[in-house]
Order: C-alpha cells, then structure tokens, then sequence
C-alpha cells in the first residue's frame, strides 16, 4: 500500500504515527481559546514595547486555524506582510505554499507566525531587545492552538523557541522537543482545583503574577527540621522563562532561614525538563514512588529528590 506524501514525511522525521483531529473541536480550544487568540491579537495590535511600532504600517500577527496541528514559526514580517498584516505573504509565502503541498498539506490547514509581529527596518535580523520583547506574543500562542508538530523556519525562531545559541546548521535536521505542552493536568496540575487541594497541608505558598493573574506558583510545607515542595506548576505560556527555577531558590532560601535542613520533593520520572531544574538547584535523586501519578487510567511513577541545605550559622555574643 502507498504511503501517502505527509505520512512518509513525518516517518522521516521521527514521528511514526499521525492521525487528524476529528472535526468536533474541544470547546476549551476551538471556542475559549478562539476568543483569547482573538484578545492576545487585539493587544498585539496595540504594542508599543519597543522602537519597531514607530515604523510599522501592520502588525502581523498570524494566519490559520486554531485547531491547527502544524504550527509554522518564521522571524519576522517583510515589506509585503508589513502592507497586507498577514505572515508569509508575497515570494516567501509561494515558497512556503510549495513547501507544504509537497508533504500533503493545504495553507488552511496550518498556522503561520512570526517571532516578531512588526517589520525591522530594512528587512534587518531582529535584535535581543526586540525578541525578549515579543517572543512572550509566541509562547502565548502556542499555548492557545496547542500544536502537535511546530516548524521553526530560520536562525532566530529556532533560538527563541528552543531558548538555544546554537546555529542554524547545528539545529537543523534533528528533531526538538519544544516545553512541553501541558495536556494533563495531573502531570502538570495547572487548575484552580489542583492549586486549591495542593495547599490544603502547605505551611506556605509563592506566588507570581502577571498582569494581576497567577502564571506560576510553589507550594511547600515545613515541619521542624525537614521541608517538602508540595507542588511547583508554570502555566504553559510563560514556561521556559525562568519563574521555576526563581520559586525553588525562594523556597530553598525561605527555607534555610528556618532552619530547614532537608527538602524533598516528587517529580514525573519522564519530566526532563523539571528534573534538570532541580538538579541543577542540587537537588539529587534518592528514592521512587510507584504509580504516584495518576490521570485517566493512566499511571506514572515519581522519583522522589532530596537536597540538604546547609544550617543557617548562628552567633550569640
């Protein structure tokens, strides 16, 4: 039996099996996530966070539907999409219109976007500040249209959506795993329900917030000489920025400064991107819990980490 064009090109690139959605949407994506697509656009529209906006005819935010399983990442706009407001428009968007007809897709069927949603001056690669300033644009995104497979076209969408200095000809190629998306909740609990059950034995609990909403929080509880995070959840579109690693040097400082000594803690044993963050704030593995996880049928064991801080020097006179 043949295989068709998309299939054979996913199979090239690592991924065996693809099937698409069925055409009923969840409501929590096509619908809410329609109307906070539609809003994050709106405020887009009205950015002023760097010197792009002075020169800017549009801007340019993205094209395609929200229940897109491809999500196509570029740089930047260029003159013709800076006059018309849409992505890849023009020779670039021929090109990329090829691109997708030779693996079985249709333009309709994928969403397009840049990192950045004005034009640079000439045409000119996006600057540091430029990026730092937009790129939260893209991560909240991504996070409203939950792509399957995300496709970083040049140097500087690849950079920021993998957080790399790596170049072009090092990354290309090979297949990435951009921050998880989190899709159950009871591995990356991210609910009012789960953040109010967690806090029902916490001692403590820190807190970030942006734009007067919680994007991440660290629970914690302290018993004499011994501490135990509860749980440490960052809503999907600001992870990668930092905000975990800045609650567990919180709660680890806290936490010496009451004479904790040991702090434990439990993280999905195939979560490598938690269990790199914890280690690299010296925290070691030392046990598992069996089945610890579970959602929907589905279990996941939990490796139990330990990190032993050192007692907080006291002197008397």
């Amino acid at each position: 039996m043949a295989i068709h064009p998309r299939s054979q090109h996913l199979r090239e690139i690592g991924i065996v099996r693809w099937q698409r959605r069925a055409s009923s949407t969840p409501l929590n994506k096509a619908d809410g996530g329609s109307i906070g697509l539609k809003a994050l656009s709106d405020k887009v529209r009205q950015c002023q966070a760097c010197s792009l906006h002075l020169r800017r005819q549009n801007t340019v935010f993205g094209h395609g539907p929200i229940e897109a399983d491809w999500l196509f990442v570029g740089e930047a706009p260029g003159s013709n999409e800076d006059k018309q407001g849409l992505p890849f428009v023009g020779r670039a968007g021929q090109l990329l219109n090829s691109i997708l007809f030779s693996i079985g897709l249709a333009r309709d069927e994928v969403y397009i976007t840049n990192v950045l949603k004005c034009r640079p001056p000439a045409n000119r690669d996006p600057m540091g500040e430029e990026v730092v300033k937009c790129e939260p644009y893209l991560h909240d995104q991504i996070d409203y249209i939950k792509p399957e497979i995300i496709v970083a076209m040049g140097r500087f969408a690849a950079q920021a959506l993998l957080k790399s200095t790596s170049s072009i000809a090092e990354l290309r190629g090979q297949r990435h795993e951009y921050v998880e998306i989190e899709q159950q909740v009871a591995f990356h609990p991210w609910t009012q329900s789960a953040f109010s059950e967690s806090i029902k034995g916490a001692d403590k609990c820190w807190v970030v917030e942006y734009g007067n909403q919680v994007v991440a929080y660290l629970v914690q509880s302290i018993c004499a000489e011994e501490s135990h995070i509860l749980n440490l959840a960052v809503k999907g579109a600001r992870q990668g920025q930092g905000l975990g690693r800045g609650l567990v040097k919180k709660a680890c400082a806290d936490a010496s400064r009451n004479g904790v000594i040991t702090i434990l803690l439990e993280v999905c044993r195939n979560n490598l991107t938690a269990r790199q963050l914890y280690e690299s704030e010296g925290f070691l593995v030392f046990g598992r819990r069996s089945n610890y996880y579970r959602s929907g049928g589905r279990s996941e064991d939990a490796l139990v980490m330990k990190r032993v801080l050192k007692p907080s020097s006291v002197t008397t006179q």
